[in-house]
C-alpha cells in the first residue's frame, strides 16, 4: 500500500489519517478489523460492524439502509436495503471516509444513499452500472447531503487526495452541497447539475 501520509499532508488530522492508515490493509481491498463474516447480515449486524470500526459517531446503519423514496422500495418489498456481505469492505472503506469528512465538515453529513438493489436503482433513475448496486459483489457508494455548499468544499481537498490512491478506485460526483463518493468499482467524476 501506498504510504498515505505522502496523500494527507494536512496535519490538523493526524489522528484520523493515522486511523484510516491502520483501518485499511492494502491493494487486496481489505480492512484489518473487524470481519464482516462475524456479523449478522442486518441492520443491527451492520450496525455492530460500524462500532466495530469505530464509525459509529456520526453515521448509523438504520440511516445508510433507510430507502430515499421509501414508497418505491415497499413497491418492490423492501422497507431497508442492507448491502450484500460482499460490499460490506467497501462501506467500512466508506464509513472511515465519511466519519473523517463530518470531522472536516463540522457540521451534519446525511447518508440519502447507500446500497440500491437493482430493481428499485432502475426505478429511481440510478445508472446500469451503478455503485450504488454493487455490480461487481464488491464496490458500494454513499449519497451524501452536506449543510450547506461551503461545507462541501471544506471536504473537497480531503476527497481529492483519497482520489490519488488507485487502488481505492475512488468515483466522485459532486453537486452544490452534495457528494457521491462510491469506492472499488472504477475511478471517475463527474459533476450534477
Amino acid at each position: 500500500m501506498k504510504d498515505l501520509w505522502k496523500y494527507m499532508s494536512n496535519r490538523e488530522y493526524t489522528e484520523e489519517r493515522y486511523a484510516l492508515e491502520m483501518m485499511i490493509k492494502d491493494a487486496d481491498r481489505r480492512i484489518f478489523a473487524p470481519d464482516p463474516h462475524d456479523f449478522e447480515e442486518s441492520v443491527e449486524g451492520l450496525q455492530q460492524f460500524l462500532e466495530a470500526l469505530g464509525c459509529d459517531e456520526f453515521l448509523s446503519a438504520e440511516e445508510c439502509t433507510r430507502p430515499n423514496h421509501p414508497n418505491i422500495a415497499y413497491e418492490y418489498g423492501y422497507t431497508e436495503f442492507v448491502p450484500p456481505k460482499g460490499a460490506w469492505y467497501a462501506f467500512g472503506v466508506l464509513a472511515i471516509i465519511f466519519d473523517m469528512a463530518r470531522r472536516i465538515a463540522g457540521s451534519p453529513i446525511h447518508v440519502r444513499n447507500a446500497y440500491r438493489p437493482e430493481e428499485y436503482n432502475a426505478d429511481v433513475g440510478g445508472a446500469k452500472s451503478s455503485d450504488h448496486i454493487s455490480p461487481n459483489g464488491v464496490c458500494l457508494a454513499f449519497d451524501m447531503d452536506f449543510k450547506s455548499h461551503e461545507d462541501r468544499k471544506k471536504v473537497d481537498a480531503y476527497v481529492e487526495r483519497l482520489y490519488d490512491l488507485d487502488w481505492l478506485e475512488l468515483s466522485i460526483g459532486k453537486g452544490n452541497a452534495m457528494y457521491h463518493l462510491g469506492v472499488l468499482n472504477r475511478r471517475r467524476r463527474w459533476s450534477y447539475k
